[in-house]
Order: structure tokens, then sequence, then C-alpha cells
């Protein structure tokens, strides 16, 4: 993988990952339940499911070479109108309030297996790696050491992302204003946006479009 390419899946996963939702609420609220130990502890489940989905996207882009470029433009077609999409509705509920619940004291395997579950139930990863990985690097010539690269790139940014948002938590439990994560929800908002339209971009070359319907 060259820089470009490195580069650009990073800002995907981070404009992704930075985004507040439920999944990071979840962590955040176990980081007040069990401090730092129970964002690691959730990360660990989140990335042992990320790491399945990304093998079944590589496998299955593996396994349908000789029709890539077909399913390539499908898929990019798809993950920028889900992308953008999810952008829109995060511009358009800025003062959606994410409460987080500190949760009882429960064990650490509570934490892990919750976390497995719920990403689990997040099938719409598939769609993002499968959308993101053809945009960026040629899949039929994928390697081991792409696949570390890439892997390696997931699980330091998402993890990197909970553990910005969780150290603050573990000592502050005020650190987290509505007008903060209005801020943030605004930023990833419109990065995700722009990853987008890049993804969807990429899906219209004309030689791209000539080769599968002229061929």
């Amino acid at each position: 993988m060259d820089l470009a390419a490195i580069f650009t899946l990073a800002l995907a996963v981070a404009a992704l990952s930075f985004k507040p939702g439920p999944g990071m609420m979840a962590i955040m609220s176990r980081t007040l339940a069990q401090g730092m130990a129970g964002c690691l502890t959730f990360m660990a489940g989140v990335n042992i499911i990320n790491m399945i989905f990304l093998g079944f996207v590589l496998m299955g882009l593996k396994f349908a070479e000789d029709d890539l470029l077909f399913i390539s433009i499908l898929i990019k077609s798809l993950a920028a109108v889900y992308l953008i999409w999810m952008g829109i509705k995060g511009l358009q509920n800025l003062d959606m309030q994410f409460q987080l619940k500190e949760h009882k004291a429960e064990s650490l395997f509570d934490t892990f297996t919750t976390s497995v579950m719920l990403t689990l139930s997040n099938p719409l990863v598939i769609l993002f790696y499968a959308g993101i990985l053809p945009t960026v690097l040629n899949v039929g010539a994928i390697g081991i050491d792409d696949m570390i690269v890439i892997a390696a790139i997931i699980i330091a940014i998402e993890t990197g992302v909970a553990v910005l948002y969780c150290l603050p938590l573990a000592y502050s439990r005020n650190f987290f204003t509505p007008e903060l994560t209005r801020r943030m929800n605004i930023l990833s908002s419109i990065v995700i946006i722009f990853v987008g339209l890049y993804i969807g971009y990429s899906a219209l070359p004309a030689e791209d479009l000539r080769a599968v319907f002229f061929q």
C-alpha cells in the first residue's frame, strides 16, 4: 500500500469512528463503571469482530475477482450512498442528546461479550469496508503484507479514537459537554460526506463503465 492509500483508509475509518453514536456511548458508559480497563476490553471485542468482517470482505472480493469490476462499482455506489446518508443524518440531528449511563460494576467478560454482540449487530461495517478497500487499492493484487497493514490501520485508528473519548472521561465526567459533542458530530458528519462523495466518484470513471456494459 502506498501512502495515499494508507491516508485515505485512515481518514475514512477515523471519520466513522469519531462520529458520536450508540456504540461510542456504550464504550464511554463502560468506562464510567470500569475505568480504562472497560474501554480497552470493549474495544478488544469490537476489533475481533471487525477483523472477521474484514476477512469476509477480502475473501469475497478475492473469490469474485472475475467479476470484480462490476461488483466494485456496485458496492462503491452503495457505500457512497450509505456514507452520504449517514453524514446528512448527522447534520440533521446535531442537537440529539446522547445520554451516558453508568452501569453497575459488571465483569470485564460481560463488557467483552456486550461489545461482541453490539458489533455483530451492525453488519453495515461490511459495506463500509467493501466500499472503501477497492477505492484505495488494487484488491486483486492484495498480499499478506497489505492485509496486515489494513488490519493494523483499522485497529489502531478505532482503538485510538475510543481512548481519546474515554481517557478524559475517566478523569472528569463533565468533559463531554453538549456543545463539544455537537461540534464533533458536525466535523465527523462533514468528513463522512466527503468520503462518501470520493467513493462514489471513484465508481464512475467512463472506462470502467464501458468495460462493464460494453465488453
